[in-house]
């Protein structure tokens, strides 16, 4: 969170595409990701969700799946900086990956390679295939929440609740986080 202040302080942009707890293939990870996602908002940090069926895939590589579902899902762990080079890798950055986990990633110096991934993202992040997550304000009370901003049949909407595949998945996500296991994911 520390790099992302910074970052935000130089007047970087920085944009993050992670699973959405439709999409998520690891609840757990989904739920200590929960715990940050206010502060990853407060920080300026523009926030991007992908949903589990992508309305227009698009960009290199077309549609991605995961296992029988036919269920879009992210699991590479990718970062380009400066359009420039690219961090391509499964390593999570915590303590599990760091200490358990036999994962690694590459470095690239390739501006073609960080062309494509960022061509890839900008499909990936458009409104029909992600939900963008944003503080809103009541104008009344001038409190603010978290909603989901998406497209659904060429019509923005907007969720006031994170989108679930079921209200059961919502609670078990919400009590994990609730858990201390940050140093498992």
């Amino acid at each position: 969170m520390r790099i992302f202040h910074e970052l935000r302080d130089k007047n970087v942009r920085v944009r993050i595409l992670t699973n959405s707890l439709e999409s998520t293939d690891v609840l757990g990870a989904h739920a200590a990701y929960t715990n940050y996602r206010d502060d990853l908002l407060d920080a300026g940090v523009e926030l991007y969700e992908v949903r589990p069926v992508l309305g227009k895939p698009g960009g290199s590589g077309g549609r991605i799946q995961r296992r029988s579902t036919g269920h879009f899902a992210l699991h590479a762990k990718t970062f380009v900086f400066d359009r420039n080079r690219l961090f391509v890798g499964s390593m999570n950055f915590d303590q599990r990956s760091l200490h358990l986990n036999t994962e690694l990633g590459l470095i690239i110096d390739s501006p073609d390679l960080a062309h494509e991934v960022v061509a890839r993202f900008e499909s990936i992040v458009q409104p029909a295939n992600s939900y963008q997550v944003l503080w809103k304000r009541d104008p009344a009370t001038g409190s603010r929440r978290i909603v989901w901003r998406t497209e659904n049949d060429k019509k923005m909407v907007e969720y006031d609740d994170e989108p679930a595949s079921c209200s059961l998945q919502r609670i078990h996500s919400n009590l994990l986080a609730l858990l201390p296991l940050e140093q498992e994911y």
